[in-house]
């Protein structure tokens, strides 16, 4: 940091870092850091969506609704993979029209395989 000496009294007075400023840093950086939390503490779930004779389900939306608000579109394969923070969601599997609700459990850490029976 630039010391007084360098910069005329009058700017400097002016710029420097007041209360408000040190409690929008001390905000940002307590956010950045629970973010950073919840990426390192981040596991994934992944699987298929099949339909009740086993057959892939393509382009079925999935939205995870719990500790964040996530959603996925399985592949042509009926194939998903979603990173979240770990805890309970509620699953709401969608696709023209029709729907299928479970709930599910993403790791803190490392890999869950799970996959989505929908009865259409």
């Amino acid at each position: 940091m630039l010391s007084e000496k360098y910069i005329p009294s009058a700017i400097f007075d002016r710029f420097k870092p007041g209360r408000r400023a040190r409690a929008t840093l001390t905000a940002v950086s307590f956010c950045l850091l629970t973010s950073l939390a919840q990426i390192a503490h981040a596991g994934t779930i992944q699987g298929r969506v099949l339909g009740q004779n086993g057959a892939p389900r393509a382009h079925a939306r999935i939205d995870l609704s719990g500790p964040a608000q996530l959603t996925a579109t399985s592949n042509a394969s009926g194939q998903y993979r979603i990173t979240a923070p770990g805890g309970t969601y509620r699953a709401r599997i969608s696709h023209q029209n029709r729907r299928h609700e479970e709930f599910v459990t993403i790791p803190a850490s490392g890999r869950q395989a799970h996959d989505f029976r929908v009865s259409w």
